[in-house]
């Protein structure tokens, strides 16, 4: 039952561009996250969150910070995508080695190496 209030609250937090201050609604909707992660945050001290009466209001200048240093992943490419482009890889080297007769042994090498610390092989 609190899921589906927190959605309609959710639904209900309007705000306009110029607002100094959000409820945790509000906040959440800000941004796009649901309305237990900002009061974990608040209630954690992560996020400065200030007491209006029996409301919790969060600045929007507290928000931005907050939200600014927040960590960032790193993107993750699927184990799957990964074997698929070592396997095209794979099969251009060796079609580069085989058509480029100028190259020497050793530069072929040097290629293989370089592939095997990339991780290509």
């Amino acid at each position: 039952m609190a899921n589906k209030k927190q959605q309609i609250e959710i639904q209900k937090a309007t705000f306009e561009p110029a607002q100094g201050a959000f409820s945790i609604a509000q906040a959440a909707a800000y941004c796009g996250v649901r309305c237990a992660a900002v009061e974990d945050a608040v209630r954690d001290g992560r996020l400065a969150g200030r007491r209006l009466g029996r409301n919790v209001i969060v600045l929007k200048s507290d928000l931005d910070a907050f939200l600014s240093k927040l960590e960032i992943i790193p993107a993750h490419t699927p184990a799957s995508i990964l074997k698929r482009r070592r396997e095209r890889l794979q099969g251009r080297g060796h079609y580069i080695a085989r058509q480029t007769s100028s190259r020497t042994r050793e530069q072929i090498d040097a290629l293989d190496s370089a592939r095997e610390a990339v991780g290509v092989r």
